[in-house]
């Protein structure tokens, strides 16, 4: 039986990031990745809307997260010419005057970071965008909406096609010899003792315990090092064999629109906000730490559509693919939609699906190890805008190292996104 010097569970951005970076660091180490699905990024990867953001951040720790990956694909697209579809279209924030007071202070900070941002009065969005800025009738009312008085446009940020971002990893890792094998379900990791002394009932006490490597349907795989880069699935995994990965999954819903009548398109490629003159990635405040999401991909000329909801959405994984709830839509986001996009009266989903956030302690990721096992997720829907850098974090931790050069080479703590050492600054812009 081949003994590999780490299994990595899990081919999403991550794990595959994860497998890249080890080889890059060491290309003589023998690296397996197992996969549940049939391809890779095909789990919370795949279900994800899509969304990039290069600096929008308050927090230290998420700009040199999010600010390094969106440099190195950047760089993957326009200097290595492989297409990752970036469409740089930026990121705009719609709000009344009493959410922009209240997002004032982190506007500050980003300020003091060098973060760029514009700011549109609602003149400027009802002309550019035809969204409607004055929604207060009896129904908006009742159901808490609010004006729109100002824009908040991030121009570094957009979408991608994070199919294409896997398959660069995926392809690369393999061109270093290594191996994956996908259709493979990780039922449990195996622990035992580091140094066996044959008997019964081993291990003991008095024993140094470690994981042994994974049984898989496919049989098992013995391993020096494991990497759990399993999103949602994580504590699933960990918890039977007593580490907490500190991180829970939530239900996440995308419901997909055709921009299939003239003033839909006529939104979708608003002009005024970037050299695309396509609508910005849009997000419209519905209430507490909840924003009704919309991405206009000129590419399929569709509407990603989307809202995070809180109070109510148990954690856990329920079902290994959950389908989207059309009353999510149809009583719920449908109902805010047309408040401020009349133009979606009477147009509904042509297709949706569903996945699962990983919500970490905090909000910012986690890169923790317990023994021979370094887990890595609780990135709360931003997964895709740090996954570069995740990876080399993960690869730096899996094999000892203090630090992990990031893209641009800044040195990063790796123990700053562990669980005891734990020295991350806060964001305070949630979205």
């Amino acid at each position: 039986m081949v003994k590999y010097d780490v299994l990595i569970i899990g081919a999403g951005i991550v794990g595959l990031s994860t497998a890249y970076h080890l080889k890059m660091l060491d290309p003589k180490l023998n690296v397996i990745v197992v996969e549940k699905k049939s391809s890779p990024g095909q789990g919370e990867t795949g279900k994800a809307p899509g969304g990039f953001r290069l600096d929008v951040w308050t927090s230290k720790t998420n700009l040199s997260l999010g600010r390094s990956s969106i440099m190195f694909y950047r760089h993957i697209q326009e200097d290595l010419k492989i297409d990752l579809g970036m469409k740089w279209v930026g990121y705009l924030f719609m709000m009344d005057n009493g959410l922009y007071e209240t997002a004032k202070p982190a506007l500050n900070k980003m300020d003091s970071m060098g973060v760029k941002y514009r700011i549109y009065s609602k003149e400027d969005l009802a002309r550019n965008l035809n969204v409607n800025v004055n929604v207060l009738d009896e129904e908006a009312k009742s159901m808490n909406l609010r004006n729109i008085d100002v824009g908040l446009m991030f121009p570094n940020a957009g979408y991608w096609r994070q199919e294409n971002m896997v398959k660069f990893y995926e392809m690369e890792f393999i061109r270093m010899n290594g191996k994956i094998l996908y259709n493979t379900f990780t039922s449990r990791i195996i622990t035992g003792p580091r140094i066996e002394f044959n008997i019964p009932n081993e291990p003991h006490i008095w024993q140094e315990v470690i994981a042994k490597g994974a049984l898989t349907d496919k049989g098992f795989i013995e391993a020096n090092e494991i990497v759990v880069a399993a999103s949602a699935w994580a504590p699933q995994i960990l918890d039977s064999i007593g580490i907490d990965c500190h991180f829970k999954p939530k239900k996440r819903q995308v419901f997909i629109v055709k921009a299939n009548t003239e003033p839909l398109k006529q939104v979708m490629f608003a002009k005024g906000f970037n050299k695309l003159n396509a609508a910005p990635f849009l997000f419209i405040y519905v209430r507490g730490e909840s924003w009704l999401w919309m991405k206009p991909d000129i590419g399929e000329l569709a509407y990603w559509i989307g809202c995070s909801d809180h109070l109510g959405r148990a954690y856990g994984v329920v079902e290994d693919d959950p389908p989207a709830e059309e009353n999510f839509y149809k009583y719920g986001i449908y109902q805010v939609l047309v408040k401020y996009f009349p133009q979606f009266i009477n147009v509904y989903p042509s297709n949706s699906h569903a996945g699962y956030y990983d919500i970490s302690i905090d909000g910012l990721p986690i890169v923790h190890k317990e023994s021979n096992i370094t887990v890595v997720g609780g990135t709360s829907g931003n997964g895709l805008s740090k996954a570069d850098a995740l990876g080399r974090i993960t690869a730096a931790t899996c094999l000892n190292r203090e630090y992990a050069e990031l893209y641009g080479g800044e040195k990063f703590k790796v123990s700053d996104l562990s669980i005891v050492n734990r020295n991350i600054d806060k964001e305070i812009f949630i979205i």
